[in-house]
């Protein structure tokens, strides 16, 4: 039998909806109530945030349900308009369609469903608690396949999910019965949206009690913005920003997909540049760039980002104490200003380690060849370049000479072994040398350098001086190799304003005057109190004392 209902819903775009449900056997509806059903009214049941299935009634629990009708009237686009429909909660869709932002009242919330899961039959879409890469609505939406959606809070229900704070949002599918239902459902609109929605469920054997269910949706539509390309090849070009001929600059972009995403920018005239994240790292979502040793002990998967100790994020060009990461170079190179080509050595010590990365994640590498590795040890290098061909060179000896640029990304990527001296990079054009770099490995006999920005600052609290401390050899080669702590004492018209490295993973308080060097580095922020010369003092064991000297006026 067919049944068909068209309804009209005014939410930005003119909806028109046609569901057809097609089933031998009609279900019964409030019209076809007979008074044997009348009087007897159903409680609701409520499966989420318990270990029994209740009686609302009788859960200690504030639940808010929205049953299949409830659903379908909501006339939703996004995540966000259905669960602005909830009690407590107010939420946003300014990620478009998915990717929406949920605040409870009461929690400050950097958004996404940092205190409320999304789950799906009781299992959490994302079994990480916080911020994520991607938004939990990405992997689940909304469909003809589901019979209900329950907020829960209060109680225990904060123990039935990760970080379930404010409590549990449950979309429940339905499961099927011994009676087939078909359903399919048309919608039209604005953009030329055409979306198409299905429902099938029945038995697959009613002795066994064995039944299925099967739900999905097919949409496409041009959107607000006229990109003129699919909706993927957009992603691949940082989402590309269009509004015609507007200029408009690309989105966020992440490190994997550089070279992707600058043909995006390069490939069309209206987009201006890539807006990357992040040029400067920074404390906070901690560990969102790292790269994780799975086979560590202490190994346990937390998604995107990182349990204590993490502290840094991990994800900048440029480190918290002001100096470039690898991932800067590379980007340099794909953006066509640098023709020297770049080094990156991944770290031996932890050579053939299965890893797990985030979206942010760059390699585990350092531009160094100073290693606390035995000679022969394996190591991984790469070499960023713009040119046709790179050849990596060990003390005089050539490992191989390999193609590199768009084709490979700009990046060729060598496999040899440590053996210290000289370690040297050369890219070649049409045949020829173009440039190239070197890396030499430091002396074991290594001296402090402290470095101030300035040699003169303002005399008041309006200004900072920054001084650099690293390890090194005589010859002025960076001991990444040689890590130690370090005191930093300030006398003078100063104080010692914050101490520390650009370790992302740390215990160390940068409050104190002890810290430890990271690849060879660390950084003292002076702050004056007066006029006069402040002179920074800085030793480490094994080292010579090194002093630095400000003049405050």
């Amino acid at each position: 039998m067919l049944s068909t209902t068209c309804h009209l819903s005014v939410h930005r775009t003119r909806l028109l909806s046609i569901a057809a449900l097609l089933a031998a056997p009609l279900t019964v509806t409030a019209q076809d109530a007979t008074p044997e059903t009348e009087g007897n009214q159903l409680e609701e049941i409520v499966v989420t945030g318990t270990s029994l299935a209740r009686a609302s009634v009788d859960t200690p629990l504030a639940v808010t349900s929205f049953d299949e009708k409830r659903l379908s009237q909501l006339t939703a686009s996004s995540q966000a308009d259905i669960l602005n429909s909830v009690p407590t909660i107010k939420a946003e869709g300014g990620g478009g369609e998915v990717a929406a932002n949920v605040f409870i009242k009461g929690l400050p919330s950097g958004g996404q469903y940092q205190f409320t899961p999304l789950m799906y039959d009781g299992m959490p879409v994302f079994s990480s608690f916080g911020l994520n890469s991607s938004a939990f609505d990405v992997y689940f939406r909304n469909d003809l396949g589901i019979e209900r959606l329950e907020f829960v809070r209060g109680g225990v229900s904060n123990l039935f999910g990760p970080g379930s704070v404010a409590g549990l949002i449950n979309y429940i599918s339905k499961t099927g019965s011994d009676t087939p239902e078909r359903k399919v459902q048309l919608e039209v609109a604005d953009e030329n949206r055409v979306r198409g929605d299905f429902a099938l469920s029945g038995p697959l054997s009613s002795d066994a009690g064995l039944y299925y269910a099967l739900s999905g949706f097919y949409r496409t539509d041009d959107g607000p913005i006229k990109t003129g390309k699919t909706f993927f090849q957009s992603y691949l070009s940082t989402y590309k920003v269009g509004f015609d001929d507007t200029a408009s600059p690309a989105t966020e972009s992440h490190p994997s997909r550089i070279d992707l995403c600058w043909n995006g920018v390069t490939d069309n005239a209206n987009v201006i540049g890539d807006f990357t994240w992040t040029g400067w790292d920074y404390l906070g979502e901690a560990g969102i760039g790292r790269v994780d040793y799975t086979d560590d002990e202490d190994y346990v998967a937390t998604g995107v980002e990182a349990g204590y100790p993490w502290l840094i994020a991990w994800c900048g060009d440029i480190d918290i104490t002001g100096h470039r990461r690898p991932i800067s170079y590379y980007r340099e190179i794909v953006y066509g200003l640098r023709d020297t080509p770049y080094i990156a050595v991944h770290r031996p010590q932890f050579h053939g380690r299965p890893t797990a990365q985030t979206p942010w994640s760059w390699t585990d590498s350092v531009s160094s060849w100073s290693w606390d590795v035995p000679v022969g040890a394996p190591a991984t290098v790469d070499v960023y370049s713009n040119a046709e061909e790179v050849e990596l060179v060990l003390n005089g000896r050539s490992i191989d000479r390999v193609r590199v640029g768009t084709e490979t990304a700009f990046l060729a990527r060598f496999e040899t072994t440590y053996e210290p001296g000289e370690l040297v990079a050369v890219s070649y054009l049409a045949g020829r040398e173009q440039a190239r770099a070197v890396l030499r490995t430091a002396d074991d006999a290594v001296r402090l350098v402290a470095t101030c920005d300035r040699d003169a600052i303002d005399a008041d609290d309006t200004d900072l001086a920054y001084v650099t401390v690293a390890l090194r050899d005589d010859d002025g080669t960076l001991a990444t190799h040689r890590d130690r702590p370090v005191t930093v004492q300030v006398s003078g018209p100063g104080v010692l304003a914050g101490l520390g490295s650009a370790r992302p993973r740390t215990q160390e308080p940068f409050g104190g005057s002890r810290c430890t060097t990271f690849d060879g580095r660390a950084l003292a922020i002076v702050r004056p109190t007066g006029p006069g010369e402040i002179t920074v003092h800085v030793d480490a064991d094994g080292c010579e004392p090194v002093t630095s000297t400000i003049l405050a006026r």
